[in-house]
């Protein structure tokens, strides 16, 4: 059914003079002031995503508690986990609640000391490694091996990718959607410089793209989700040709 709303709204004297405020830049070009505008949503919605986390804790944000739902509901509790990426540790501690045994992989030292004075337990564990060295090295299998917002930060997240059929038979990859909002259709058309999620993005994925990506690795794409500006998808490793 959707959200029911009363036709005749309550007035918002915030909105209100938001949009006044940019009514009185009626005297530069509409495209100038389409630019202006959009940077300033860029930056509202920046910051309403990290204010959030402060808001929410780890296991109540709805972000998080998102993507764990949908990984929970394809493991087991035989399965052992690798996530590369894991950050603080945050997504690695609501999948240990199900998993035999979750590794967490990060190469900030800073991400992992929070992790493991957080939530560290006997089935859940924390190293510090760079990603493809790590997935280089490492000889174990696992059930699932999770990468969460980490392949719009590669220069070539294909490498990584394959790499990661030799370790595990599925994979999880999670990032924000650049289909999500008309804005960045706006932005595209008009040449932004401000064109990305995050400042450290080297690349933003649209879903076919993603597709795409995971079949030129060897991955087939089992389930996929596309909610909230969040991308996630569920693969299963293909043999070799």
């Amino acid at each position: 059914m959707g959200i029911i709303l009363p036709r005749t709204k309550r007035r918002e004297w915030l909105l209100t003079l938001g949009y006044r405020f940019f009514h009185i830049l009626r005297f530069i070009s509409p495209r100038l002031r389409l630019g202006v505008a959009l940077d300033f949503s860029w930056l509202l919605d920046r910051y309403v995503h990290d204010l959030s986390f402060e808001h929410y804790d780890a296991s109540s944000h709805p972000w998080r508690r998102e993507s764990a739902n949908f990984i929970l509901d394809r493991i087991t509790p035989s399965d052992s986990i690798l996530d590369l990426g894991c950050g603080d540790g945050a997504l690695s501690a609501l999948l240990g609640k199900k998993a035999g045994r979750v590794l967490g992989v990060d190469g900030m030292p800073e991400r992992i000391a929070f992790a493991r004075s957080n939530y560290s337990s006997p089935a859940i564990q924390f190293e510090i490694s760079e990603l493809t060295e790590f997935v280089l090295k490492t000889e174990e299998r696992f059930g699932a091996i999770l990468l969460s917002n980490v392949i719009e930060h590669l220069d070539n997240p294909c490498e990584i990718l394959r790499r990661c059929r030799r370790n595990a038979a599925a994979l999880y990859v999670e990032v924000p959607d650049f289909e999500c909002s008309l804005t960045n259709l706006y932005r595209v058309d008009l040449r932004r410089s401000i064109i990305y999620t995050d400042n450290d993005h080297v690349r933003e994925f649209d879903r076919s793209e993603v597709r795409a990506l995971l079949q030129e690795s060897g991955w087939a794409v089992a389930s996929e989700d596309h909610r909230h500006g969040v991308l996630r998808f569920w693969a299963t490793a293909q043999p070799d040709n």
